[in-house]
């Protein structure tokens, strides 16, 4: 029996399709069919993943390890305060960066951080109505008004990666920053998590929860999967993720969309 994690974004779901190929949705039914069990494994909110909410999996990991919901049930949550988010914001601010903060509810996002938003989801097919009706199904809105969501992750968002780099060395020590390097993205991003958070702590949780020493797979494509590929018996990289994440992983399978989940899946026998 395998416990499986699988990351969302650019590992399950490709932006650039918005879709989940069939093959990687019957790769998870038939794994649970032959008796492992399947989590997504997200640094997402639970807002921010509504669209993957109802994919055959026996739990979810948000925000990279912030909030896991096992079988509907709640196992782990740690909020940001809402004090703590207005300094925060107040910092992100001074440093003129774009940024979101999420929620179990939705995504709250600046005016400059939603300019990077629409870039992430835009594609050269899709009009500007398209792009803003896709944000709106992932749940991001031009909206400060967090203080009734239980808010678990910052997003951030600049032109210059020195800029998010100053701006972490203002962050108090109870979070830690993680950036995202993509050679071919025309911005830089970042995620503000709780400190000694990941997607590690994430795996390592809902494995206590079910008292299993079990095989840990997990399957990802970017810098903040790292830490579960550095605990995982078998790591799964994306041919497409960056080339940071993929020194960690111990297999490469395709692209996303070219059935890679479901190809890794069997490679290994789990399907």
């Amino acid at each position: 029996m395998s416990y499986i994690f699988i990351d969302i974004d650019g590992t399950l779901y490709s932006k650039h399709q918005d879709q989940i190929p069939t093959s990687a949705i019957e790769a998870m039914k038939l794994a649970k069919r032959n008796g492992h069990k399947v989590f997504l494994c997200t640094g997402r909110s639970k807002g921010e993943a509504l669209p993957f909410l109802d994919l055959p999996v026996d739990g979810f990991a948000f925000s990279s390890g912030a909030y896991i919901e096992v079988n509907s049930e709640v196992i782990y949550a740690k909020e940001m305060e809402y004090e703590q988010c207005l300094e925060l914001v107040h910092q992100l601010n001074e440093h003129q960066l774009g940024y979101c903060l999420s929620g179990n509810l939705k995504s709250y996002s600046s005016p400059y951080g939603m300019e990077f938003i629409y870039r992430y989801f835009s594609e050269e097919h899709r009009s500007k109505d398209e792009v803003m009706a896709l944000i709106e199904k992932h749940n991001f809105f031009v909206d400060q008004n967090f203080k009734e969501d239980f808010i678990t992750k910052i997003n951030i968002y600049s032109y210059q990666l020195d800029a998010i780099y100053n701006f972490g060395k203002h962050v108090d020590h109870s979070f830690d920053i993680t950036v995202f390097i993509n050679e071919n993205s025309t911005f830089k991003a970042a995620e503000l998590t709780f400190h000694n958070h990941s997607k590690a702590t994430a795996v390592s949780n809902i494995m206590r929860y079910f008292g299993s020493k079990d095989e840990i797979v997990c399957i990802g494509d970017s810098e903040n999967d790292i830490p579960m590929f550095q605990i995982a018996d078998i790591a799964i990289g994306m041919k497409h993720g960056s080339s940071e994440a993929l020194k960690h992983v111990s297999y490469i399978t395709d692209d996303v969309l070219e059935d890679g989940v479901y190809k890794a899946f069997k490679h290994f026998n789990l399907i």
